[in-house]
């Protein structure tokens, strides 16, 4: 599968629907999904008829998170390949962070519609969007804990601006699920529908209408200091995440979740 399969670009009347099309592997994220990503942010970015986006996944749910390869790959001390996470290869931040990070550098509104699933970086992926439309049975989960890392994709970032501190501790610490419902009442999502991608359209439609450059200039105003405020956190996350990859510890979370055992942990 090309890159251009694993996200695709469609265009209807100033508005870009970005698709999470892996449906194979539940939308999973391994490099080259990542890579694919962030090819379409910037594809976005350039192309100055668009006013609006929307983010989906295709098939059962939007993103099940890291793909299972690339856990099993870890034991070297590499993500994906990549061995120095705390390197800003994309600006402020690695590749990881920007596949999330490019939508709020992308210069119009941009939408998810998140059914099904969306966990640990697939979450993440979410949370980069300025406006997040649930199911209210959508799992959600900071799943990273559960396979002994930290969230990569600036999900501790973005998750500090959005939800209480002690709520994003919780969630961080447990690895525990919870529901789209949960993650309106947190302040992870913006709301819960019963068909968000219709949600979503409806919604880009109407912002498609307006000024766009008075669309543009609200979303230049809204992200504002973000880099700054952002740069500091993206290197300690990656820091962090570099420190833990590949480790005995780490290791044994990973094996232990494959095997449906408690972990033995040193």
């Amino acid at each position: 599968m090309t890159i251009k399969e694993r996200v695709i670009i469609d265009r209807d009347n100033h508005v870009a629907h970005v698709r999470m099309a892996r449906t194979d592997r539940a939308n999973s994220l391994d490099l080259q999904m990542f890579q694919a990503l962030i090819e379409a942010g910037k594809e976005i970015i350039s192309d100055t008829s668009i006013r609006a986006v929307i983010l989906s996944g295709d098939g059962e749910g939007f993103c099940a998170g890291i793909d299972f390869d690339v856990l099993n790959a870890m034991q070297g001390g590499s993500i994906g390949g990549i061995t120095d996470l705390a390197a800003p290869t994309h600006g402020i931040c690695n590749i990881f962070q920007y596949s999330a990070f490019v939508w709020q550098t992308v210069p119009v509104p941009v939408i998810a519609a998140v059914h099904g699933y969306a966990l640990g970086g697939g979450l993440e992926i979410a949370l980069g969007a300025d406006i997040r439309y649930v199911t209210p049975d959508t799992r959600f989960a900071v799943k990273e804990v559960v396979m002994g890392l930290i969230p990569d994709v600036g999900g501790i970032v973005y998750m500090r601006d959005l939800a209480r501190a002690d709520i994003v501790r919780e969630l961080m610490f447990t690895g525990r699920e919870f529901d789209g419902n949960a993650a309106v009442e947190y302040g992870l999502a913006t709301r819960t529908m019963d068909d968000p991608l219709a949600g979503a359209w409806s919604t880009a439609k109407e912002i498609a209408c307006k000024s766009p450059d008075a669309i543009r200039a609200l979303k230049r105003v809204a992200t504002l200091g973000n880099d700054a405020r952002y740069q500091p956190l993206f290197l300690a996350e990656g820091t962090e995440q570099q420190a833990l990859v590949g480790t005995e510890n780490q290791t044994e979370a990973v094996q232990a979740y494959f095997e449906k055992r408690p972990a033995n942990f040193k």
